[in-house]
Protein backbone atom coordinates (compact mmCIF):
# COMPACT_ATOMS: atom_id res chain seq x y z
CA UNK A 1 0.00 0.00 0.00
CA UNK A 2 2.82 2.42 0.86
CA UNK A 3 4.46 1.71 -2.47
CA UNK A 4 1.22 2.53 -4.28
CA UNK A 5 0.88 5.87 -2.43
CA UNK A 6 4.52 6.83 -3.05
CA UNK A 7 4.28 5.90 -6.72
CA UNK A 8 0.99 7.77 -7.31
CA UNK A 9 1.30 10.73 -4.92
CA UNK A 10 0.95 13.33 -7.67
CA UNK A 11 -2.06 11.58 -9.15
CA UNK A 12 -3.77 11.27 -5.76
CA UNK A 13 -3.06 14.92 -4.92
CA UNK A 14 -4.33 16.06 -8.32
CA UNK A 15 -7.50 13.97 -7.90
CA UNK A 16 -8.18 15.44 -4.46
CA UNK A 17 -7.59 19.00 -5.68
CA UNK A 18 -9.79 18.47 -8.72
CA UNK A 19 -12.55 17.03 -6.54
CA UNK A 20 -12.35 20.02 -4.21
CA UNK A 21 -12.44 22.42 -7.14
CA UNK A 22 -15.51 20.72 -8.60
CA UNK A 23 -17.26 20.79 -5.21
CA UNK A 24 -16.42 24.49 -4.81
CA UNK A 25 -17.72 25.31 -8.28
CA UNK A 26 -20.93 23.36 -7.67
CA UNK A 27 -21.52 25.24 -4.42
CA UNK A 28 -20.88 28.56 -6.13
CA UNK A 29 -23.25 27.71 -8.98
CA UNK A 30 -26.01 26.61 -6.59
CA UNK A 31 -25.64 29.72 -4.42
CA UNK A 32 -25.58 32.11 -7.36
CA UNK A 33 -28.50 30.45 -9.10
CA UNK A 34 -30.71 30.42 -6.01
CA UNK A 35 -30.06 34.12 -5.34
CA UNK A 36 -30.82 34.92 -8.98
CA UNK A 37 -34.08 32.97 -8.91
CA UNK A 38 -35.15 34.60 -5.63
CA UNK A 39 -34.46 38.02 -7.12
CA UNK A 40 -36.46 37.19 -10.25
CA UNK A 41 -39.41 35.98 -8.13
CA UNK A 42 -39.28 39.16 -6.02
CA UNK A 43 -39.40 41.26 -9.18
CA UNK A 44 -42.39 39.28 -10.48
CA UNK A 45 -44.19 39.60 -7.15
CA UNK A 46 -43.64 43.36 -7.22
CA UNK A 47 -45.15 43.71 -10.72
CA UNK A 48 -48.60 45.21 -11.29
CA UNK A 49 -49.80 41.84 -12.59
CA UNK A 50 -49.02 40.12 -9.29
CA UNK A 51 -50.44 43.05 -7.36
CA UNK A 52 -53.70 42.63 -9.27
CA UNK A 53 -53.67 38.92 -8.38
CA UNK A 54 -53.31 39.74 -4.68
CA UNK A 55 -56.08 42.35 -4.92
CA UNK A 56 -58.42 39.79 -6.49
CA UNK A 57 -57.52 37.28 -3.78
CA UNK A 58 -58.40 39.87 -1.12
CA UNK A 59 -61.69 40.66 -2.86
CA UNK A 60 -62.52 36.94 -3.08
CA UNK A 61 -61.77 36.54 0.64
CA UNK A 62 -64.00 39.52 1.49
CA UNK A 63 -66.84 38.13 -0.64
CA UNK A 64 -66.44 34.77 1.07
CA UNK A 65 -66.63 36.34 4.54
CA UNK A 66 -69.82 38.20 3.59
CA UNK A 67 -71.53 35.35 1.73
CA UNK A 68 -69.82 31.91 1.89
CA UNK A 69 -72.65 30.33 -0.12
CA UNK A 70 -72.53 32.92 -2.93
CA UNK A 71 -70.97 32.61 -6.35
CA UNK A 72 -69.16 35.95 -6.41
CA UNK A 73 -66.25 34.77 -4.29
CA UNK A 74 -65.84 31.62 -6.39
CA UNK A 75 -65.54 33.56 -9.64
CA UNK A 76 -63.09 36.08 -8.12
CA UNK A 77 -61.09 33.25 -6.56
CA UNK A 78 -60.91 31.40 -9.88
CA UNK A 79 -59.81 34.56 -11.66
CA UNK A 80 -57.17 35.22 -9.00
CA UNK A 81 -55.91 31.65 -9.26
CA UNK A 82 -55.66 31.94 -13.02
CA UNK A 83 -53.63 35.16 -12.73
CA UNK A 84 -51.39 33.63 -10.07
CA UNK A 85 -50.52 30.72 -12.33
CA UNK A 86 -50.31 32.84 -15.47
CA UNK A 87 -47.92 35.42 -14.01
CA UNK A 88 -46.14 32.93 -11.69
CA UNK A 89 -46.78 34.99 -8.57
CA UNK A 90 -46.09 33.74 -5.07
CA UNK A 91 -49.23 32.34 -3.48
CA UNK A 92 -51.04 34.98 -1.41
CA UNK A 93 -52.62 32.72 1.22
Amino acid sequence: MKAFIKKNTKLILLSVLLSLLIALLMGLIITTTSKYLENEQAQRDNSTKCKSYRALAKIAAAYYENDPDGDDWVSKSNEASLRQKQYRCTEYF
